[in-house]
């Protein structure tokens, strides 16, 4: 599976495996063409230096994925999902 030909949002969920997997994780080459790659890889890289400062994770990750998106409208709420599913996970 690739996002060849996708949006932005199709490949930041192609990238973590959201829907498909059991787990998120980083799945680059999922994602295509190359340039399209390297957004979201950057993007990944942004989120991956994100650190919950307490509370309940759940909702610290809903804040920072929706703050991602309105940096950048192309994240539709299936992207922000999978944010939210990737912090949530890489932070239990």
């Amino acid at each position: 599976m690739t996002a060849s030909g996708r949006s932005f949002s199709d490949a930041v969920v192609a990238y973590t495996g959201f829907g498909v997997d059991a787990l998120p994780a980083s799945h680059p080459e999922r994602v295509a063409p190359p340039s399209l790659r390297a957004e979201v890889i950057d993007l990944f890289r942004r989120i991956d230096r994100l650190k919950p400062e307490g509370g309940d994770l759940s909702e610290w990750a809903r804040a920072q994925a929706a703050a991602l998106s309105e940096g950048d409208p192309r994240l539709d709420e299936r992207a922000r999902r999978a944010i939210v599913a990737r912090l949530t996970w890489a932070w239990r």
